[in-house]
């Protein structure tokens, strides 16, 4: 005969389900998992003299019948006459204490017509002085109506225990209420196995055997139980869905909204066998503005305040805390109190999940809460973006701002779907600083992309918006070391601008785009768009022509070899006259120009004037880039400057990761592989690393190197032509053409005075290594 497995089931839950050594092909494990300590607190109650009525209440699907009826398995119960009632179809007071006369003892015909008053009576004189509990399941609907008349039959018998399950509390005086949570969906501490939390255990326990085997199915397995917030009946409903079509697409299915595969069982009640149903069970009751209370809450994406709430709702703040009160006595809304002893409120993700669904059913609804949603929190955003803007209200402001960036974040994009796309780029522009101080940056990118690469976007009709968002996707490239891209996306944001009649936005794309193109080493072409800007300049539009002249005054001066400090006084001047943060970006543009080894000593003052700027640190995004071109003015010098290139590079590298602003361009290149090398002399945090930047040692004028006289380009390509790199290889690796590289080639071997390319790459390792030139003189 075939050997069976013995399967262990403890009083109170199963054991940790750790391999599959079990000789059963195929099992599932239908017990209580994870309810030890809430059954023995349970049952600990139940049987303390002084405890006469307890409810269980907590959310839908958290497990509040079960644990009740694991609690009075113990034997301590034995002796007691145990009855349970099923309420959850009684809908008045009479229908509710028939049905429990008629559990504790037999009655006669009588009491199918008589009151509830006669009804209670029958029930005292039946219950009498015996020891009794009766366990009064799922009373949600009828607390309200039989909560007297418990307090009465608790006075009148003894010996009598009632043990209520329920959302909403029966509100009694003498009442001890337990709220049975979630499972954990986390370890406690440290690191955990796979799946090992009570919540993955209990989703582990419902699955076929067959899919326990797989660490990696373990790790989808923790993210379900995580994602449905390690609620009972939600996680019943994974381990079907799991069975039907795997753990990867349910948990697919689970974020993306859809519905799990209801329960199978024909002994579960209708409206248990899906988590829809479960939630809207009793919700009816609510009157309409509360519900829009609980549909407005179920659009933040993190846990609001009362004062928050006050915003989003169309309340008076004096009901706005009846209205939180009636939410959370229906266990709709989890309340929890912070650190410094303020409330807050969310909603556990069954009930989230059943609001957004209500919410696209009933579109007309869904359309005016979301909007008015969206709305007042771009409120919220100017208040905010306006009080970052006061050096003594900014910390403050910013303290808001940190608990409210997933909630702007989801607003870009629920804009976005409302078809209001230009509001929702204005308001990616306004919280920069935010989306910048806590490393939402790529998010937001991710978010604008896209937008533009929707295909309902591409139509005869342009939205407005696309040009915008293409501008300031261009302009947070360019200021985080992207230029590449920052030109791509300026150019397409100067041709969509082109394509809708935009004038002004033509012109204020055209400079972007020159100034992407300087920093990109391509000055002819900046020059051709700024004069094709001014060209078609109409009225309006003062700044960006005043950058356009400070940039074609740059283009103007003689080559850098031939240049002089004095040269540069009247754009200097120009510069001053602009504003805080244009001031910065024009002054990085402007000294990226110069990064060349015959000119890093100017490049190394200009990206300095940038970081003298009062307040310079507020705004990350351009400081960052002028410590890092201190470092890059560094390399272009004597490699005595090495050590501090190194140091600077590598402190902008561990900003970067902190706040997760994306990579440059160029990390893989000459300058990247030794400057960002984490080591501890680099770590401090941005006013450290600024003085760094503004106390380390001066490059003086002229390096003496042969290779001062090469551009940054030219630079380039000789460095590459030293790798061993051959034209069509750098070609690929610049993103240029061949033949391009190989003119290039031939003024940088005229300015060496190489014959050939062994000879350049001999020059160029003698300037790295001077000691690989001696066996070549």
């Amino acid at each position: 005969m075939p050997s069976s497995t013995n399967l262990q089931w403890p009083t109170a839950g199963l054991g940790l389900i750790t391999d599959d050594d079990a000789d059963i092909d195929s099992f599932r494990l239908p017990g209580l998992v994870g309810r030890d300590k809430e059954v023995n607190e349970i049952r600990c109650l139940i049987d303390d003299p002084r405890v006469h009525l307890l409810t269980l209440t907590g959310p839908a699907g958290v497990g509040k019948s079960r644990v009740a009826q694991e609690a009075l398995a113990f034997n301590e119960f034995r002796s007691a006459t145990t009855t349970t009632v099923d309420l959850a179809e009684m809908r008045n007071r009479r229908e509710a204490w028939r049905a429990i006369r008629a559990a504790v003892g037999p009655c006669t015909d009588e009491h199918e017509k008589v009151d509830a008053e006669t009804i209670l009576a029958s029930l005292e004189a039946e219950i009498g002085p015996d020891r009794t509990i009766l366990l009064l399941d799922n009373c949600d609907l009828v607390s309200g109506v039989i909560a007297r008349d418990v307090s009465r039959l608790l006075q009148r018998c003894s010996n009598l225990s009632v043990v209520a399950t329920s959302r909403v509390v029966l509100n009694l005086h003498r009442e001890y209420v337990v709220s049975v949570r979630p499972l954990r969906t986390r370890s406690d501490s440290g690191p955990n196995r796979p799946a090992s939390s009570a919540a993955a255990q209990l989703l582990l326990a419902g699955i076929d055997s067959r899919y326990r085997s797989s660490a990696a199915n373990r790790l989808v397995l923790d993210e379900i139980a995580h994602e449905v917030d390690g609620v009972p009946l939600a996680l019943e409903l994974a381990a079907i869905t799991i069975n039907r079509i795997g753990s990867a697409q349910t948990l697919q299915l689970i974020r993306s909204g859809e519905g799990l595969t209801p329960l199978p069982f024909v002994d579960i009640p209708l409206r248990h066998r899906s988590l829809h149903d479960a939630v809207a069970w009793g919700i009816d009751r609510l009157d309409e503005s509360t519900v829009d209370v609980l549909l407005h809450l179920s659009l933040c994406e993190s846990a609001v305040d009362p004062d928050t709430v006050s915003l989003m709702v169309d309340l008076e703040e004096t009901f706005v805390g009846g209205t939180l009160s009636t939410l959370i006595g229906h266990s709709l809304l989890q309340r929890t109190v912070t650190d410094a002893g303020h409330p807050s409120y969310e909603l556990i993700a069954t009930v989230r999940a059943y609001c957004h669904r209500l919410l696209r059913t009933d579109a007309a609804r869904g359309e005016r809460i979301r909007r008015n949603h969206a709305d007042r929190l771009c409120e919220l955003a100017v208040r905010i973006a306006d009080e970052l803007g006061r050096p003594q209200r900014r910390a403050a402001a910013l303290k808001i701002a940190e608990q409210r960036v997933p909630d702007f974040l989801a607003t870009v994009a629920r804009l976005i779907e409302l078809g209001r796309a230009e509001r929702a780029v204005e308001l990616a522009a306004l919280l920069e600083d935010v989306w910048v101080q806590f490393g939402c940056l790529p998010e937001l990118e991710r978010t604008l992309l896209r937008f533009l690469d929707d295909p309902a976007d591409r139509l005869e009709t342009v939205d407005p918006a696309m040009p915008s968002a293409m501008e300031l996707l261009g302009d947070l490239a360019l200021r985080s070391g992207r230029s590449a891209r920052a030109v791509d996306l300026f150019a397409r944001a100067a041709a969509t601008y082109h394509r809708i009649g935009d004038t002004a936005g033509v012109g204020r794309a055209t400079v972007r785009l020159s100034a992407a193109q300087l920093a990109t080493g391509q000055p002819v072409r900046a020059r051709e768009q700024l004069m094709r800007a001014l060209r078609k300049a109409g009225t309006g539009g003062e700044s960006w022509r005043h950058l356009a002249e400070i940039y074609l005054e740059v283009l103007a001066l003689p080559d850098p070899l031939s240049q002089r400090d004095e040269d540069w006084a009247s754009i200097r001047h120009r510069v001053q006259r602009l504003g805080e943060v244009d001031r910065m970006r024009v002054l990085n543009v402007l000294a990226h120009t110069q990064l060349s080894a015959e000119t890093a000593h100017r490049a190394l003052e200009l990206f300095r004037s940038a970081l003298r700027i009062p307040q310079s640190g507020r705004h990350l995004l351009e400081t960052l880039d002028a410590v890092e071109g201190c470092a890059s003015a560094y390399r272009m010098a004597d490699a005595e400057f090495g050590e501090a290139a190194a140091t600077l590079f590598g402190a902008v590298h561990q900003l970067r990761n902190a706040y997760a602003i994306p990579l440059p361009e160029d990390i893989g290149g000459e300058n990247a592989r030794a400057a960002h090398l984490l080591r501890p002399e680099t770590a401090g945090n941005l006013r450290d690393i600024v003085d760094r930047a503004l106390s380390g040692p001066a490059i003086p004028v002229g390096s003496g190197s042969p290779l001062a006289s090469l551009t940054k380009r030219q630079r380039e390509i000789a460095l590459l032509v030293a790798n061993g790199m051959t034209n069509r290889m750098i070609a690929s690796e610049l993103g240029i053409a061949e033949w391009t590289v190989i003119n290039h080639l031939r003024l940088v071997m005229s300015k060496l005075e190489c014959p050939s390319r062994l000879h350049v790459a001999l020059v160029v390792k003698g300037e790295q290594d001077p000691h690989a030139m001696a066996g070549h003189s």
